[in-house]
């Protein structure tokens, strides 16, 4: 599949899942670019997700999705949650991105 719809599959999948199940007031998305890779970070205010459900692979549908296909992008993933919201951050080597 190719990067760029790999990535905004990423970015659509972690907005999806803000809509459905954060009940936030404010998101922000933002994608840069630093030493050679793509770092993106989905945040918001919403009420965030259980530890156990981030940590322990047990995660709802759309982690595991972006998970996945971040993955396949040669990337990593880290989620952070509590009470006060969730922040997704993904890190994405740029080289990936000149092979399509």
């Amino acid at each position: 599949m190719d990067t760029r719809i790999s990535l905004l599959r990423i970015i659509q999948e972690a907005l999806t899942n803000v809509i459905k199940h954060a009940k936030a007031k404010r998101v922000g998305v933002l994608i840069y670019e630093e030493q050679n890779n793509l770092h993106l970070v989905i945040s918001d205010d919403g009420k965030g997700i259980s530890a156990r459900r981030t940590n322990d692979g047990k995660s709802g549908m759309g982690l595991q999705s972006i998970r996945r296909r971040v993955q396949l992008l040669n990337g990593k993933t880290d989620v952070r949650s509590d009470e006060n919201g969730t922040e997704i951050m993904v890190i994405i080597p740029v080289e990936i991105f000149n092979h399509n």
